[in-house]
């Protein structure tokens, strides 16, 4: 597809040639080392010229004003149409898509302010990458072990060395299966437990303020977190190793 290309931001757009765009990205990690999340920064350097309508300075101002509040979409448009992956909708992020650096003016010389006005200003949003709300993006569990006891001591017979004899039966043997999991866009139950009896009581859960993006109506929120405690009791030795993430 060939023809006029030009830069959109909400509803303002730019004139072909007027503006510039720099993109740059980096992701977000999750607790494998795989990203999860991608944050896109576009910085626009954009020249309003005098035969803008309204002037340069009355654009700039308009320019202003958007970069105050989230954005529905943002990209290239080629002949009417958005183009393919380089046109972002807010509804495709998570927090909408936002001004993190508002609009300045760095550059004073030639016919600036006379027939033009240079300015900067860089967008952001954030693409989720994760392809399940509960998705798991970090986990942590530890299993302390207290084994089976008994109570030993001597006895000393009348004639010859001391005899050494349990004194009290086997003491309990108590485990803690304790951790916390993160959730992509959502809470999601904790592991199983790691024994099927013995349990005192049911799991103990807390349920951590997830991470906002964003503001106003494209607010989002992703690392929903979890924390859990199982305890058990046994009066056998209770062995397990941690609950494996998959």
């Amino acid at each position: 597809m060939s023809g006029v290309m030009h830069l959109q931001i909400g509803s303002f757009s730019f004139k072909t040639g007027e503006a510039a765009i720099k993109r740059d990205c980096k992701f977000q990690l999750d607790g494998k080392g795989e990203p999860w999340l991608k944050i896109e920064d576009w910085t626009i350097e954009a020249k309003f010229t005098k035969d803008r309508n309204g002037g340069s300075l009355g654009v700039v101002t308009t320019y202003e004003n958007l970069c105050e509040l989230p954005q529905s979409q943002i990209g290239l448009v080629q002949n009417g149409s958005p183009v393919g992956t380089d046109f972002v909708y807010a509804n495709q992020t998570i927090g909408g898509i936002r001004c993190i650096k508002p609009p300045s003016y760095l550059k004073y010389q030639g016919g600036e302010l006379v027939t033009y006005r240079s300015v900067s200003s860089t967008w952001q949003f954030v693409r989720p990458l994760f392809t399940s709300p509960l998705q798991i993006i970090d986990f942590k569990e530890t299993v302390p072990q207290v084994g089976a006891a008994a109570t030993i001591g001597s006895l000393q017979p009348n004639y010859g060395p001391a005899v050494m004899q349990q004194l009290r039966q086997l003491k309990s043997s108590t485990l803690t299966q304790s951790g916390s999991i993160t959730y992509a866009g959502t809470y999601g139950p904790p592991p199983r437990p790691l024994f099927s009896e013995g349990q005192l009581g049911p799991v103990e859960t807390t349920r951590n303020p997830p991470q906002r993006i964003g503001s106003g109506p494209y607010a989002g929120y992703v690392g929903f977190k979890v924390d859990y405690q199982y305890q058990f009791e046994s009066p056998y030795t209770l062995n397990a190793l941690p609950t494996r993430w998959i």
